[in-house]
Order: C-alpha cells, then structure tokens, then sequence
C-alpha cells in the first residue's frame, strides 16, 4: 500500500509495525489525543525515525477539548518528518523549536499568534514546510530564506512576507490556498526552479502576472472569481493541466502548449477548448462537468501519443456507453 495511516497505536502495535512499516511509501503514524501517548510509545517511535528518516511521518492533530503539549516532542528528538496540523491551541511550543534533525514539517494551530515560528526553529535543513491558518495569518514568511534546502511550500491564507519567498531559489513546488486577491503573485514569476504550481480557493480573475520557463505542472480549484487561463507562452515546459470548479471560466486557447496531461471538471459554463491541434503530444485528456460538446471530442483527430480518453456529463448511462466506444478504439479511462 502507498499511504497508510496509523492512528493512536499503543507500545505493541508500534513495535508490531517496526516490522511493516518498510513496505508502505509513505507511511503516517499519528495521534489524536493526549492519552494515547506516554514516553515509552514516543521513545519506541523515536526508534523507527531514527530507521525511516523523512519517509515516516508523525502526526498530532486533533487533542478536541484540550491544549496540545509540545513538550512531549523532547521524546522525538530523531523525528525529520513532523505533522502538528488541525489543532486549536498548543502549549510550549519550544519542543518543535528544539527539533535539530528536521526536514519536513506542517504547522496548523488555529490559535497560534506567534510571528516568528520560522525564525525560531533549530534546524535550517527543511525541504518541506506546509503552514496552515491561523486567526490573525501574522506567521513572517521573511524568515523562510533560511532554508537554503527547501523545495516545497505550501502556504494556508498565510502571507505576511509571501514575496520573499523569490529569496528561496531551491523552491520547486508551491501550493497556495485561500489567498485573498488583493495578494501580488508576481514574485512566483522570480522563482528560478518552480516545477508545480497549486492555487487553490481563495480569489482572483487571472494569474496573468505569473510566468515561468521552469514550470512543469499546474493546477487551479475553485479560486473564486478565476475566468481567464490567459495565453501559455508564458510556460514554455508546461506538462500537466488541471482545472477544477472554476465556474466563470468559458474558454481555454491552447495556442503554444506543451500540455500531455489535461484534466477539467466542474466548469460548467466551459464551452470552447481553442487551439486542441497544437497538442500532439498528448497522452492523457480528461473532462466532466462542462458545456463542451462531448460527441465532438469523442470524434476528434486525437494524436498517437494519447493513451487515456475520459469524457463525462454526469449522465451514468450515456457516459458507460460512450467510454465504452472509447475502450474499443484503444483508449483508457484511467492512466
């Protein structure tokens, strides 16, 4: 199995699953509330961080009625990978500060009003950092230039400081949700090794003011206000599209595209895909919930290179029937 998640497990169970864990990709070992973990079972699992490095995470999230007590991570001093995420308050936040060997954290406490959570953590060789909402979003973003390892960024609501994030050129992949659209992203564009971009919720028409010639992969949902994609000279190295629940949105030209992957669904005023000609190295395309002629598109010269052909409008039968026509001309559903 590729994720697995194994929730408030006791002394056995972990020492049961220090003989498994080595089979799951990404293994997630969490807690959810305070009794269900003590110094022996955090000493255990200190054990198997020390044997999985950043493939195992560990989790605490939840504590509902209670105050999450982040001194108990003194027992994890070999944690890389750690997840204190869905949490309401917390208490002695100095034992995540105190972590000296991470390398991926994600930090979601709503209640949380410190700005200086970055500038004050021990470790400078993070590669990922994922940074949940908070009621007031004063988190400074500033201090991420300290870690001159970091790929991933993935950012809630949060961005006091978010242009400095062009100060960080190992960045590879940013994911941005619920940005008010008042917020500049032109700083995205200054990003000298961004791979994949996400921008999710929040609101904007367009990301006009983003260009990238490193870009591989990107993906909107539902970003209120979105209509505009906007041309795609401006991601020369663009592989994978991805567009969801973008209801405003009418058109997209694919003029200049490199796009193989296209997925799009829930735009339902979606009525033209311009430009389906220049993408001849396409390998997957998949759409639902659109006003697209669906018959046309069953009939399209599509190039060799396409492998997977999914076309939905959310009537079960039509839509068994037609992927039905599709299999039998060598298309797949799935990739």
């Amino acid at each position: 199995m590729k994720y697995q998640r194994f929730s408030d497990p006791d002394l056995l169970q972990l020492k049961e699953l220090s003989e498994t864990l080595d089979t799951i990709t990404y293994p997630t070992i969490q807690f959810s509330k305070s009794n269900s973990y003590n110094p022996k079972t955090l000493d255990t699992l200190n054990l198997l961080c020390k044997h999985m490095g950043s493939k195992l995470d560990v989790r605490f999230f939840g504590h509902y009625g209670e105050i999450f007590d982040a001194s108990v991570l003194k027992y994890l001093p070999d944690v890389e990978s750690l997840l204190v995420d869905c949490l309401d308050n917390i208490n002695n936040i100095d034992g995540i500060y105190g972590l000296t060997k991470l390398k991926k954290i994600s930090f979601g406490v709503l209640n949380h009003e410190g700005h200086e959570f970055f500038e004050k953590l021990s470790s400078t060789e993070l590669t990922s950092i994922r940074l949940g909402q908070t009621k007031k979003n004063q988190i400074d973003l500033r201090s991420l230039q300290r870690f001159k390892n970091l790929k991933e960024v993935g950012l809630s609501a949060q961005t006091k400081g978010i242009t400095y994030l062009d100060k960080i050129p190992s960045l590879e992949t940013l994911i941005l949700s619920s940005i008010k659209n008042n917020t500049k992203l032109d700083f995205i564009s200054r990003l000298p090794k961004l791979k994949r971009l996400e921008i999710i919720l929040g609101g904007r028409k367009n990301i006009n003011e983003v260009e990238s010639s490193t870009l591989e992969h990107l993906k909107i949902v539902r970003v209120r206000g979105f209509d505009n994609l906007g041309t795609f000279s401006r991601f020369p190295q663009l592989e994978s599209l991805c567009i969801e629940d973008q209801i405003r949105l009418k058109s997209i030209s694919f003029s200049k595209s490199t796009v193989r992957d296209f997925s799009l669904y829930n735009c339902k005023k979606l009525e033209h895909l311009n430009g389906l000609k220049h993408l001849n190295k396409l390998t997957s395309f998949r759409v639902g919930g659109t006003a697209l002629n669906l018959d046309k598109l069953e009939n399209h010269e599509w190039p060799k290179s396409l492998r997977t052909l999914a076309l939905y409008s959310n009537h079960s039968k039509n839509d068994d029937l037609r992927q039905n026509r599709l299999k039998a001309k060598g298309f797949k559903e799935f990739s």
